[in-house]
């Protein structure tokens, strides 16, 4: 008991852990796209200075960096090691958000691994979660996501459904990430033979990838505009 009155002191004269770990956490995030590998080592620094502190958000963000990380390398059985760790930690701390983004890295992990069923498992909870948190652009995000790994199985008219039923609950809103949606269920109703609607949904996506300054998705999405148009 003394001792841990006399840790308990020092700790409070200390700069507060959980402030320098989340910038570190920061930094890492920071470096994804730009610099992988360098984020991957500030993430394993944070991760090793919230383990030492049993800060559990901090352990769970760690591995999330981390895993992103090894997942823009390629190297997705390494994400998967550090997502699962990161959602056990994410769990105790009870951080949703982490979950989530965890979910959503082991997601596209699995996908990329070729093991569709447990990628659908880990997008299904992600979509879960952000409906919990009241979160549109990761209900965006887990959407689209799903789509890709039911047309990559052939479940076209499931994928479109699922579309279907997302923009049903997002309405009129405003929300990150819709060009995606309406261009993927544009690609779906194209290749159901609903060509009118099909034109409808490519519309939407070009004038919001023109509006969001990105030409390479706008012309792929010109192209798949015409095509339906032709027909």
């Amino acid at each position: 008991r003394p001792c841990a009155k006399v840790a308990s002191d020092m700790v409070k004269d200390l700069p507060s852990p959980r402030s320098s770990i989340d910038r570190l956490i920061d930094e890492a995030y920071a470096q994804l796209g730009t610099a992988p590998l360098e984020s991957v080592r500030l993430a394993a620094s944070a991760l090793r200075r919230a383990v030492r502190l049993r800060y559990s958000t901090g352990v769970g963000r760690s591995h999330l960096r981390a895993g992103q990380g090894h997942s823009q390398l390629g190297q997705y059985v390494l994400a998967l090691e550090q997502c699962e760790q990161g959602l056990v930690a994410a769990r105790r701390a009870r951080d949703r958000a982490t979950q989530a983004m965890c979910l959503n890295v082991m997601g596209v992990a699995y996908d990329r691994l070729g093991h569709y069923e447990s990628a659908l498992a880990c997008f299904e909870r992600f979509v879960e979660l952000s409906q919990l948190r009241k979160d549109l652009r990761a209900f965006v995000m887990a959407t689209v996501n799903i789509g890709h790994v039911l047309e990559r199985t052939e479940q076209i008219e499931e994928a479109a459904r699922r579309y279907r039923s997302a923009l049903d609950v997002i309405g009129e809103q405003s929300v990150a990430g819709l060009s995606m949606l309406w261009m993927n269920f544009g690609v779906c109703l194209s290749m159901l033979g609903q060509r009118r609607e099909s034109a409808q949904q490519f519309e939407r996506a070009l004038a919001a990838f023109i509006v969001e300054e990105r030409p390479l998705d706008a012309l792929l999405c010109r192209l798949n505009l015409a095509e339906t148009q032709s027909h």
